[in-house]
């Protein structure tokens, strides 16, 4: 970072400022027992669950259009954040006033989903458009650490109020104004940019980067693989809060404290990330998937151990700031400014967001059906899926490296 530019500095300093609230469903995660219980006992939980989880399809499509919108150029990448950021915010006002029915839950994730549509994909682009490849592996770990680290605060702070409320979480999206504020300040304006010099290339990319607007294949295999990643990890934080009840051991503060525990993972994993990136490159994808397989097998065979339990679901928080990091920095060697702002709305959102929605009714509804509602098989089945997928990585990292060892021998002039 010390050798950022005054610009480029401000700029990291306010996305990270901005991805403390990309885990905002965390703060609703430590509820869900409560609610399932207490408050709309006549839905079964993979109805909760997918309600809650809503927020990742809506992301979807709002990221879409946040994408083609900035494209057109017909609205600045910082109008996107700014909306983005403040839809989720207005969402924990509307909640203060409307909480006893439950499509004002699905209002809510549908609030929460269109905020994230517009502002992570687009923050992640403004890092990809201003920093060169030294700057881009730094700030893409830097970032999953603190997107992790507001998971640690939405998770304790929302477990902790909706043991009070059952709509408390909804309560700690009021962080997200002091952080509007300062991305309206510290985001440049790439509309005004471009206008002024339309030939800058401040990152120095233009050498790295291909040229073209049309999206590279190599992006829709790292998002084939956020994909089925957060259908797997989505399972830890949607189902904890009903292992630890089964088991006796926590309440809802607890959940959320648990959670908090697999985003310090995250964290402590978003330190290492550029070291690890440089030494395994796409290999640690594979790593990531062992990972979880490990912490799902601590998780299930100390269940009624809270210290096991908390082992195991750090564990697993450490994958994630392995897989997001690492397929945003693959995907920003293959893209530009003209197609970055797509590229990382698929990797980042589309299929991610599709993972985390469609995990509870795939997971939840499967496991269910072969094991009941044990907690502890669903992570045991789970686990051994991300195991399963963790082998398969190895094999198509081997063969991609391959082909592209062969590609740059037939791309060298014969001597």
């Amino acid at each position: 970072m010390a050798k950022m530019s005054r610009r480029n500095r401000t700029i990291f300093l306010t996305v990270m400022a901005a991805a403390l609230m990309q885990m905002v469903q965390f703060a609703l995660t430590p509820g869900i027992a409560r609610i399932q219980t207490e408050v709309f006992p006549q839905y079964p939980l993979s109805v909760i669950q997918t309600a809650l989880t809503l927020p990742s399809l809506f992301s979807i499509v709002f990221s879409l259009v946040s994408s083609f919108i900035t494209g057109k150029g017909w609205v600045s990448k910082k109008a996107c954040v700014v909306i983005g950021l403040g839809f989720i915010t207005v969402t924990s006002l509307v909640a203060m006033l409307f909480h006893t029915q439950f499509w004002h839950l699905c209002m809510y994730s549908i609030l929460i989903g269109t905020g994230m549509g517009f502002y992570i994909p687009t923050s992640a682009s403004i890092m990809f458009d201003n920093f060169n490849e030294e700057e881009c592996r730094m700030s893409v770990g830097a970032q999953s650490s603190f997107i992790n680290l507001g998971g640690i605060i939405m998770s304790v702070g929302g477990g902790m109020l909706a043991s009070l409320v059952w709509f408390g979480g909804y309560l700690m999206l009021l962080i997200g104004v002091p952080i509007v504020i300062f991305c309206f300040i510290g985001i440049p304006n790439d509309k005004k940019e471009k206008a002024a010099a339309p030939a800058a290339d401040p990152a120095g990319q233009s050498g790295r980067k291909r040229r073209g607007a049309a999206i590279p294949l190599d992006i829709f295999y790292y998002a084939v693989i956020t994909f089925i990643f957060l259908m797997i990890y989505t399972v830890c934080g949607t189902n904890i809060s009903s292992h630890l009840q089964a088991a006796n051991v926590g309440n809802t503060a607890t959940a959320g404290i648990a959670i908090g525990v697999q985003m310090a993972g995250g964290v402590c994993m978003g330190l290492l990330f550029n070291k690890v990136s440089a030494k395994l490159r796409d290999y640690s994808l594979a790593l990531a998937f062992v990972i979880v397989f490990v912490g799902y097998t601590i998780i299930n065979l100390g269940q009624r151990y809270l210290a096991l339990d908390f082992i195991g679901i750090f564990i697993t928080g450490t994958a994630i700031s392995i897989i997001v990091p690492q397929t945003l920095f693959s995907t920003s060697s293959r893209v530009n400014a003209a197609n970055s702002a797509a590229a990382t709305a698929i990797v980042n959102t589309i299929f991610p967001g599709l993972g985390s929605f469609f995990s509870p009714g795939v997971f939840t509804t499967l496991t269910t059906a072969l094991g009941g509602d044990s907690t502890s098989f669903r992570y045991e089945f789970v686990g051994i899926v991300s195991l399963f997928f963790g082998v398969v990585l190895v094999g198509t990292t081997l063969y991609r490296s391959r082909k592209e060892r062969e590609g740059r021998s037939s791309a060298e002039p014969a001597n």
